[in-house]
C-alpha cells in the first residue's frame, strides 16, 4: 500500500491592515466560527468579536489544531477569556474532540508526540532555536544551536529533518530563505531549554548575537562555561516578551 504524506501548515490569516470582511474571509477564521457553531455558539460577529477572534487566531499562528481547541473553549468561556487566558497557550488549551487521538485533544499531548518522534540532536537544535521569536536564516542557526558535537553542518542536517517534521517553518522570499518556529512550538521548546538546563547559556548567547556582539569565541566559552550571573524568573520573563 502506498502512503502519501499531506504537510497541514497554518492556516491565512488576513494582514494586519485589512478590513473586518477580510477576517471573515481568512481560513483560520472560517475555521474558528465553524467549530464555535457546532457547539451550539451561534454569536452575531460584529466588530469587537471580529477583533477578539483575530487577535485569538493570530496569537495561535494559525494552527489548525490550536484554533479547534480554542473555539471549543470560547464556547464555554467567551471569547474576551479565552484571550487572556492565552497567556499560557500550553496550559489553557485541551479538550478536543472525544472520538479524537489522544495526541490531538490537547496541544502539550500534540507536542509531546512530535518531540518524542526526534533524534537527541533533532531535540536539542529545536529547543535552542525557541529563544528566537522571529524568523531567522542559516547563520543564525548555527551560531545559537552548535556546540562541540554540532558542527554548522549537522545543524543544517536538523534544520531540514525539523521543517519535515514541521517542527520549524521555512519561508522563501525571493531567494532569501529564513526559518521560524510558531509561537505554540515556541512556549513549548522553551520549556523543554530549561528541563535540559541550557536556559542560562542559550539565553546569554541569544543576547550576544541580537546585541551584534557575538563571535565564534564568545560562542565557545558561552557553551562551555557557567554564565556570569543565574538568570531570575523576572529576567527570563522580560527577556521571553522581548524575544517572542
Amino acid at each position: 500500500m502506498q502512503t502519501f504524506l499531506y504537510r497541514v501548515g497554518p492556516l491565512a490569516l488576513p494582514d494586519v491592515e485589512d478590513a473586518p470582511g477580510a477576517t471573515l474571509r481568512s481560513p483560520s477564521f472560517r475555521l474558528f466560527q465553524r467549530r464555535l457553531f457546532s457547539n451550539g455558539q451561534n454569536m452575531d460577529m460584529n466588530c469587537d468579536r471580529l477583533r477578539l477572534i483575530d487577535d485569538i487566531c493570530r496569537r495561535l499562528d494559525g494552527v489548525p489544531l490550536a484554533i479547534e481547541l480554542a473555539a471549543g473553549r470560547a464556547s464555554i468561556l467567551g471569547l474576551e477569556h479565552l484571550r487572556v487566558g492565552l497567556e499560557e497557550l500550553l496550559l489553557y488549551l485541551g479538550g478536543g474532540f472525544r472520538t479524537a487521538q489522544e495526541r490531538q485533544k490537547s496541544l502539550r499531548a500534540s507536542l509531546d508526540w512530535s518531540f518524542e518522534m526526534l533524534s537527541d540532536r533533532e531535540r536539542a537544535v529545536f529547543r535552542r532555536f525557541c529563544v528566537f521569536g522571529y524568523p531567522f536564516n542559516a547563520e543564525a542557526a548555527c551560531l545559537i544551536a552548535r556546540d562541540d558535537a554540532l558542527n554548522d553542518s549537522a545543524v543544517m542536517d536538523c534544520v531540514c529533518k525539523l521543517v519535515d517534521k514541521s517542527m520549524v517553518e521555512i519561508r522563501f522570499e525571493g531567494t532569501v530563505v529564513t526559518y521560524r518556529v510558531l509561537a505554540l512550538a515556541r512556549a513549548y521548546g522553551r520549556e523543554k531549554l530549561a528541563e535540559a538546563g541550557e536556559l542560562d547559556a542559550i539565553v546569554e548567547r541569544y543576547a550576544l548575537y541580537a546585541s551584534g556582539q557575538s563571535t565564534d569565541e564568545d560562542f565557545t566559552q558561552t557553551s562551555r562555561q557557567a554564565p556570569h550571573t543565574a538568570a531570575q524568573p523576572e529576567t527570563l520573563r522580560d527577556f521571553w516578551q522581548l524575544a517572542s
